[in-house]
């Protein structure tokens, strides 16, 4: 009888110990991250290849059910070309794309934010009014913001 107490007692212990030790653990917070579905947009496409690096340092926003595909709200005039790159990496029934910020969804392409890499509400990137067009990083154009 002894020996049973003594066997619940230690298998008992062991459990709260590695209770206590699985919650001193931190645990990340969940977001999405790439390649989870971003509405339609085909992130196997040569055009989306830029979209969600995995150090989410930009196109870091999936941005779904796009009204204004056209982008005539852009800080960088007419010189922010969407509309054919959205129209041919993702489908009409819900046009889809990356943006390397919530605004520019919400505001310039009249979206909805599905997921934010880096937690909805975190703003990172916001283009400069006038805007400049260059190159960025792998060749990537910052005027296609």
């Amino acid at each position: 009888m002894a020996l049973r107490l003594w066997g619940l007692a230690t298998a008992s212990a062991m459990f709260i110990g590695a209770a206590v030790l699985y919650s001193a653990v931190p645990v990340a917070e969940t977001s999405p991250s790439p390649p989870e579905p971003c509405g339609t947009l085909d992130l196997s496409s040569p055009l989306t290849q830029h979209c969600f690096p995995a150090d989410g340092s930009h196109h870091f926003v999936c941005c779904t059910q796009i009204q204004a595909p056209e982008n005539p709200h852009s800080p960088h005039g007419n010189y922010n070309p969407l509309e054919r790159v959205i129209k041919a990496a993702s489908n009409d029934s819900n046009y889809s794309w990356c943006t390397c910020s919530e605004e520019i969804c919400t505001e310039q392409l009249r979206g909805f934010v599905q997921w934010n890499m880096n937690g909805n509400g975190w703003k990172g990137y916001v283009p400069p009014v006038g805007g400049s067009s260059g190159s960025g990083a792998n060749g990537v154009s910052t005027s296609s913001q």
